[in-house]
């Protein structure tokens, strides 16, 4: 079953795809490669068919991705989508990274899961190369600060060491944030990750979860 909970009003899409009944849910937030016009379900919606997962989509429709108008409505619209709902995870990749956690600001998810994070709205720095080092002290200045963790657990799954480089500029809370080395993403994997990897991420989180309770 689909809801598509956001208007066209030029801001984007979310979109709630129930598969089963549970009372669980992954929000699936489109990285940069996904925002634009275009439809475009490939960031979440497949993987959660195949594997029966109730799933919400975010597609952002502007430049600026999470920023300006999506950004202040989003919250409000994944409240109202996520009502029925008792577990949630928000993930995403790369700017994706940034969208997941920018709504756990406001939004008590169960787990983020924040792949190979950027923390800039610039392609030409997303990600950061060795040579673009220099550029990392401007990192973070184009975008809105992640400043409040409101989630319950944080996985960050970095894919080099550029990627702490994003990843300080989101503040994640040291004592609720797990992190990974990933090495190598998977070319056309859910959020870079294999179906495997990524189902594993989103069940190893639920136990900690409960016994976190």
């Amino acid at each position: 079953m689909e809801q598509p909970s956001l208007p066209k009003s030029g801001c984007g899409r979310i979109v709630l795809r129930r598969t089963n009944a549970r009372r669980r849910v992954t929000v699936f937030f489109a990285g940069r490669h996904a925002c634009g016009p275009r439809i475009d379900d490939g960031y979440g919606s497949a993987f959660a068919l195949r594997h029966g997962l109730n799933a919400v989509l975010v597609q952002p429709n502007r430049p600026r991705w999470y920023q300006g108008p999506l950004g202040r409505q989003l919250p409000q619209l994944l409240a109202e989508v996520l009502a029925g709902f008792d577990h949630v995870t928000f993930g995403g990749a790369g700017m994706g990274a940034y969208g997941a956690l920018l709504a756990a600001q406001h939004i008590a998810a169960d787990h983020v899961l924040a792949v190979h994070p950027v923390s800039t709205l610039d392609p030409r720095k997303a990600p950061l190369s060795r040579a673009q080092r220099r550029d990392g002290a401007r990192l973070g200045r184009d975008i809105a600060p992640v400043l409040t963790h409101r989630a319950r657990h944080y996985t960050l799954v970095a894919t080099g060491p550029e990627d702490a480089v994003h990843a300080a500029r989101m503040f994640l809370p040291a004592g609720r944030t797990t992190r990974l080395n990933a090495g190598q993403l998977t070319p056309g994997g859910t959020l870079g990750l294999s179906d495997r990897a990524l189902l594993g991420l989103l069940g190893a989180a639920a136990p900690a979860l409960a016994r976190a309770g």
